[in-house]
């Protein structure tokens, strides 16, 4: 069966993959081609037969799931992932999708090695990456992703969702120390109030008022004054959020999706997730203890707590900021107003949080997100954490 969310093909020939590629350019007939030209260095036999069963255009990339079935041996399942040439936004470093894909092949592979054999903790198989086509092949886990547990999860206990954070916690932790690569900068306030405010600026006034940017980067200033030497870059997946997440069978974590890997603060995953599970307990009306499994990943990641840390707040609020203007920049089809009322509603929700001043950025409790009808969970379909038997796919761009 194919993953959620995925074109399925019930029958998969040549001539259809061929048609496909065609009316879309994905190239995904030449990453084909070049997989059966190194099938024996890669997979030591080259008498290899590699089948589309599923594939899914994403507005960013395009992804197929592939049967490979190898000479006399069992089948196994892979994801290609063939990025799209796009122009960057004038707050992004534009990169190729060679570069890319060289930068997520090389996480992916550092990651996997640092990993391995550790219990608890999986991570995909690097497989094959051709930059000249801007794609990567890497094997297939089983699990559900997190988001899809906590849409679902009016059925799973929060204890077992406080132990999936905890997992989450040790990850990070091996993450930044396993997969270290000799890295010496420090975190830089300039910088860090430069990338902030380039994104405020861009948002600023169409989408957020002159006093809210003012209002952020006095918080940041005040945040930034408290922090006391410093603060050394680690490896950071940067892009850490539910959908990115994958609860294997037997509670265990594995993380996908290293596109965006790169350096970082010690607290830049741990308040990018902590930020994507604020937005979960608003977004689905969650009757799960989101707080408490807030906790149990900070509790898993520190002994000190985070909450009081004046960098993990900083990158709470950077994260923030960073969201509201995806939100801003990916309107698509709705109209201006709509966009700006919704980007309006998550600054509004975010920055009340605790950790960003609470009270002094509330909301009129009766508002609701603009688009909560459509992201409301419908039904009362309930799952259990473990097991787990449903085919993960890689996560959106």
């Amino acid at each position: 069966m194919a993953p959620v969310g995925y074109r399925g093909c019930s029958v998969v020939t040549t001539v259809t993959i061929r048609a496909y590629a065609a009316d879309t350019g994905s190239g995904l007939v030449d990453v084909l081609d070049a997989l059966k030209v190194h099938s024996a260095s890669l997979f030591g036999h080259a008498e290899i037969a590699f089948e589309p069963v599923a594939i899914f255009d994403r507005p960013f990339s395009t992804v197929a799931r592939l049967r490979i079935v190898p000479h006399e041996a069992a089948p196994f399942y892979a994801f290609t992932k063939i990025y799209k040439e796009r122009p960057p936004r004038p707050y992004e470093t534009a990169r190729t999708t060679a570069e890319v894909v060289e930068q997520e092949f090389a996480a992916t592979l550092r990651l996997h090695t640092a990993l391995s054999g550790r219990p608890g903790f999986a991570s995909p198989r690097p497989i094959a990456r051709f930059p000249e086509h801007g794609a990567i092949i890497t094997g297939e886990l089983t699990g559900r992703p997190l988001d899809r547990v906590l849409r679902r999860a009016r059925g799973v206990s929060t204890p077992l969702l406080q132990s999936v954070a905890t997992r989450i916690a040790a990850w990070l932790r091996a993450y930044q120390t396993s997969a270290a690569t000799g890295e010496t900068s420090c975190w830089s306030r300039d910088e860090g109030r430069a990338y902030l405010d380039d994104r405020l600026r861009y948002i600023t006034p169409g989408f957020l008022a002159p006093e809210q940017r003012a209002r952020a980067l006095a918080l940041f200033d005040a945040l930034a004054g408290q922090v006391t030497g410093d603060e050394p870059l680690v490896p950071i997946h940067a892009d850490l959020c539910p959908s990115n997440i994958l609860v294997l069978p037997g509670g265990g974590v594995a993380v996908l999706d290293f596109a965006t890997a790169q350096h970082g603060t010690r607290f830049h995953d741990l308040a990018h997730l902590y930020m994507h599970l604020e937005l979960c307990r608003n977004r689905w009306r969650q009757r799960i203890g989101i707080s408490q499994v807030q906790e149990a990943l900070l509790a898993g990641f520190a002994h000190e707590p985070a909450m009081r840390d004046p960098l993990f707040r900083l990158m709470l609020l950077q994260h923030v900021v960073c969201h509201v203007t995806q939100v801003a920049d990916s309107g698509g089809w709705r109209p201006r107003a709509a966009v700006r009322a919704l980007v309006r509603w998550r600054w509004e929700v975010l920055m009340r949080m605790p950790a960003l001043g609470g009270a002094t950025f509330a909301m009129d409790g009766r508002h609701q997100c603009p688009s909560d009808a459509s992201t409301r969970s419908s039904g009362a379909e309930a799952s259990a954490i473990s097991p787990i038997s449903s085919t993960a796919s890689p996560s959106r761009d």
